[in-house]
């Protein structure tokens, strides 16, 4: 669905919330949390996949 955009042909999208999107940056090789509405808005960006997930594990945590 949202590959089938040409652009997101750069990206692997690891997962998504109600406003964020969990991806790879293929070109930049980096992780990134980017705003679902507007993509272009990066509000995180990490070296590692460990990262994301570190940062994706602490956001659950918070919500319990």
């Amino acid at each position: 669905m949202a590959r089938d955009l040409g652009f997101m042909s750069k990206f692997l999208i690891f997962g998504e919330s109600d406003q964020d999107e969990y991806v790879f940056d293929i070109i930049r090789k980096k992780y990134q949390v980017r705003d679902k509405q507007a993509f272009d808005n990066v509000f995180e960006e990490f070296d590692t996949f460990d990262g994301l997930l570190h940062f994706m594990v602490d956001l659950i945590g918070e919500r319990l």
